[in-house]
């Protein structure tokens, strides 16, 4: 699994605008707040934009967010609105990561 990981921060690195759209785990029993913590943190390195699909575990997710960058804006968006925000912002050059079954769907929308 870390090959796979390691080419997607790669491919962001080398992207204009990076953004991210993540659905939150679930299923993670006692590590479920880190681990939120612990993706926060990464998107709050490498990421511009945000976008959370629901609000579970967003608290951790912004805390991890917020211990790397106290600005960073994490927006909460319903698919559609995400999808809509997303076609104000991107542009050629960008890359656009979606993580988790809600994530797919705010991409079907803006296919």
């Amino acid at each position: 699994m870390q090959p796979k990981k390691n080419s997607i921060i790669k491919t962001l690195k080398l992207s204009k605008k990076k953004i991210l759209v993540f659905q939150p785990m679930i299923e993670l029993g006692g590590y479920t707040d880190s681990a939120h913590v612990a993706v926060g943190q990464k998107a709050g390195k490498i990421c511009d934009a945000i976008i959370l699909t629901n609000r579970n575990f967003s608290k951790a997710f912004i805390d991890g967010v917020r211990k790397i960058d106290q600005k960073k804006k994490v927006f909460i968006f319903s698919p559609e609105k995400a999808a809509s925000y997303i076609r104000s912002i991107v542009s050629y050059g960008d890359a656009i990561l979606f993580k988790g079954k809600e994530a797919e769907y705010v991409w079907k929308l803006l296919q």
